[in-house]
């Protein structure tokens, strides 16, 4: 078991960080002003709920705390109507607040039953509130990543969230007064703690409407940026497009952190070797926040792992939490944090995940060593059985095959024929491959039901705005593709 203090981090009186954007400057002054005006048109609001778009655009980051400055929850959603229809639904009747950049979205809010409010376009006039307190509200309503279902509303206070985003930025070293390049969706929780974690540094966050590599490297060339928090996938694209380049020496942040999905060793080595930084990993989830982190001098950063066991958090292995396994032993992941999400649904109908003794389930299978160095071993909730009644472990295919020369990334899910379940795999790879040679290597190291029916080489594996992949697409092409004649 890995534990420590279990203190919480408090919200302080944060204004907006200065932001740039499209080559221009937006002072924490000019930011700061702009959310105190708009706040003055949103006081006195009767709903109990209030939404806003979290667009990666200065505008959007200024209604963000402007609302913030009020007492009713947020729910903090995507520039993506479609992914507005989560399980449960969204509230009717909850104000949707638009900045005029965001004011197209306007029809899809009343379409659900939200209430749109527009704000006015931005003037030079002088403000009246200058001495807002932003970050009143007293959560936030964020999403699961939907990759395999509606996306769930996860209700996380805002110490909660602050904190963890704080954290990683003491455990990692980021100082004061520290440059962020931004170039996570604002929406998702990772974005979101990027966002809080440039105003709590009071430097400058470095925004792009959306991750391109060659536009991310742009970025990082503009300025001498602090930190960089990104997802694996971003990170290997990024290397991709660097070793194209062999003869340009690229700038990047000296702190470099992915979250959100499995990195694999092939990625981090290739990160490393293209721009001399390692990458620190990051294990956690929306319901749970951080939970671990690789905050080792840099010079001691290997692949595999995820860190240890952040300060004030607690994490075990096995079945029961009350009876932990050896350290070393590979089991369910439990972990115990003040951190943690009050419940799913929006306020005030919250549903608190069931726990055993504070202790929450994860939806991991992982390993601790005697230090609390954490590895994570592959989802619980991604294992299924097949029509002969085996249950795959998606995550022990996707191990032999990253380890097939070529191969960058894997997405390996359950596909209904018509004698029953199989195992298909999509593969993404940066050369040709000949699929032979990956199945007889498939045939060596895995027994003859884990081998994957259906087995595909894509261009790009989809992928969600949070850059996860999207497993349920994943299903519906290898559908499509069907099996080979071979197979």
């Amino acid at each position: 078991m890995a534990t420590s203090d279990r203190s919480q981090t408090h919200p302080a009186d944060l204004h907006p960080p200065s932001i740039e954007f499209r080559g221009r400057c937006w002072s924490a002054d000019e930011m700061t002003d702009l959310a105190a005006r708009w706040l003055g048109g949103l006081r006195d609001r009767e709903t109990p709920l209030v939404a806003v778009i979290m667009a990666n655009h200065p505008q959007a980051v200024a209604t963000f705390f402007a609302v913030s400055a009020g007492s009713r929850p947020m729910i903090l959603l995507p520039p993506v109507p479609a992914a507005w229809r989560t399980g449960p639904p969204l509230p009717r009747g909850t104000e949707l607040v638009l900045p005029p950049v965001l004011g197209e979205f306007a029809p899809a809010g009343e379409a659900l039953g939200l209430r749109p409010t527009i704000l006015p376009e931005p003037t030079a006039a002088p403000s009246r509130f200058e001495a807002a307190r932003f970050l009143t509200t007293p959560g936030f309503v964020l999403f699961t990543s939907g990759s395999t279902g509606s996306p769930k509303p996860v209700y996380r206070t805002v110490p909660q969230v602050l904190g963890s985003a704080t954290r990683i930025l003491d455990l990692v070293g980021v100082p004061r007064e520290s440059d962020i390049a931004g170039t996570l969706p604002l929406s998702t929780t990772h974005g979101v703690s990027t966002l809080l974690a440039a105003a709590e540094r009071r430097g400058t966050l470095g925004l792009l409407e959306s991750f391109e590599p060659a536009k991310t490297l742009t970025l990082f060339d503009s300025r001498e940026f602090d930190y960089w928090p990104g997802v694996p996938a971003m990170a290997e694209m990024l290397t991709r497009l660097a070793a194209r380049r062999p003869s340009r020496r690229w700038r990047v942040p000296p702190v470099c952190t992915v979250a959100g999905a499995a990195l694999t060793e092939a990625a981090w080595l290739g990160f490393r070797e293209q721009f001399g930084v390692p990458l620190r990993a990051i294990y956690g989830s929306t319901e749970a926040g951080m939970v671990s982190i690789d905050a080792a001098p840099a010079d001691l950063i290997e692949p595999g792992g995820v860190g240890c066991v952040a300060p004030g958090i607690e994490a075990c292995i096995g079945d029961d939490p009350r009876s932990p396994v050896p350290a070393g032993v590979v089991g369910q992941i439990w972990v115990r944090s003040p951190l943690y999400m009050k419940g799913y649904g929006y306020p005030p109908s919250i549903e608190p995940q069931d726990s055993i003794d504070g202790w929450h389930r994860m939806p991991d299978r992982g390993r601790l060593t005697e230090d609390g160095h954490l590895t994570v071993a592959g989802r619980t909730d991604e294992a299924f059985k097949t029509r002969g009644g085996y249950l795959v472990d998606p995550a022990a295919i996707t191990t032999v095959l990253c380890r097939c020369p070529g191969i960058v990334d894997v997405a390996v899910v359950p596909v209904a024929r018509q004698a029953g379940v199989v195992p298909g795999a999509l593969v993404e790879a940066s050369a040709a491959l000949q699929l032979s040679e990956v199945r007889a290597r498939l045939a060596t190291e895995l027994p003859s039901w884990c081998q994957p029916a259906m087995l595909h080489v894509v261009e790009a594996l989809p992928r969600l705005a949070t850059g996860k992949i999207d497993r349920l697409r994943c299903s519906a092409i290898l559908r499509e593709l069907g099996p080979r004649p071979s197979e």
